[in-house]
């Protein structure tokens, strides 16, 4: 998928020989991404985590820990209300009673979204299509989250 960002201005997925989307990186990361993935390098490995879990489900009650290794912890958050800017604001007023050395917010990648599509975790919707002149007015195929 890298490729893929670094190349293309317009991109398309197919699942089992269908069309399931087509619009730009930015467009596809929006409608069908799902929210931001944090990481954190804790200060000590194998820090206190349940606390770090249980702030980050204080202040976004949706989040899960995705991923813990040593001194790293990953969380991702499927809806954050006040955007990036509020995560990093939270984040890094509490830096230091989190012991967090340092922390990176990203949105959800391409590769997640793609995989969204092929385990079939994204539905399809149609579109009617009347006349020939509706097929210029097709910017993208749409699909919905099941």
């Amino acid at each position: 998928m890298e490729e893929c960002e670094a190349l293309c201005s317009r991109l398309a997925i197919m699942v089992k020989g269908q069309f399931r989307c087509l619009g730009s990186l930015q467009h596809i990361k929006n409608r069908f991404g799902s929210g931001f993935t944090v990481k954190m390098y804790l200060a000590k490995p194998l820090c206190d985590t349940e606390a770090i879990t249980a702030f980050m489900q204080g202040k976004f009650p949706t989040t899960f820990l995705k991923d813990q290794h040593s001194a790293m912890v990953e969380y991702h958050i499927p809806n954050a209300p006040g955007g990036v800017a509020d995560i990093f604001s939270q984040l890094e007023s509490n830096k230091h009673d989190l012991r967090i050395k340092h922390f990176s917010v990203s949105q959800t990648t391409l590769d997640e979204v793609f995989i969204n599509f092929a385990m079939g975790n994204i539905g399809m919707e149609t579109i009617p299509i009347r006349g020939e002149d509706d097929f210029e007015d097709l910017g993208t195929i749409k699909a919905v989250k099941s």
